[in-house]
């Protein structure tokens, strides 16, 4: 009975290996995809990947990568929250998964979507998310989105993780950031004492 259990424990553990190993190199024969597209793009004439002073073919900074809004709303941020870590431009797959999916980063609309900014607290062993805040930025390059996707929102929601969304043309003031942030964390800890832990 013995030989058996290990016998299938040993088969589980080779399955879970193979695996990995298949998504690791799927992972790299997109990233390589992604560099053949980008080399080919390069060998049309007048176009280059590098930046002045690169060679061609090197990455560059992307210009502007966050609008004037998303830049005070930053300020503002690390302003109310200074003891917290803020973060910009997070993939959702970096913060949440979904239990029970391997691949669900890879396969998830919601997954491949970032969120504007996530404000974290900091422990002795551990950085935890504590908030996420959206802008509603038609200007931006969620203009195809516009505002919050009903599955990401629920996604957080299930996370026990509050999410804010705030409009480009009407950015809340320091003290606005503390009680809404303060508010949305004392109504996440009422439903989880209310619905216990999942």
């Amino acid at each position: 009975m013995m030989i058996v259990f290990t016998i299938i424990i040993t088969a589980i553990v080779i399955l879970l290996l193979v695996r990995s190993k298949q998504l690791q190199d799927r992972r790299r024969a997109r990233e390589a995809a992604w560099f053949a597209a980008a080399r080919k793009q390069q060998e049309k004439a007048g176009t280059t990947l590098g930046g002045p002073g690169n060679a061609p073919g090197t990455f560059r900074v992307r210009p502007g990568w966050l609008s004037a809004e998303a830049v005070r709303l930053h300020e503002a941020l690390t302003a109310a929250f200074p003891r917290m870590l803020v973060f910009s431009h997070v993939s959702v797959a970096r913060i949440l998964y979904l239990k029970g999916e391997s691949d669900w980063e890879n396969q998830s609309e919601t997954a491949r979507q970032s969120v504007d900014f996530l404000i974290c607290k900091k422990s002795d062993t551990a950085i935890l998310p504590t908030v996420v805040i959206e802008l509603d930025d038609p200007a931006s390059a969620k203009k195809d989105l516009r505002g919050i996707g009903v599955q990401k929102r629920q996604a957080f929601k299930e996370a026990g993780i509050p999410l804010l969304l705030y409009a480009a043309n009407n950015l809340p003031d320091v003290e606005t950031l503390r009680r809404d942030v303060a508010n949305a964390v004392v109504a996440r800890n009422r439903t989880v004492k209310r619905t216990g832990p999942a």
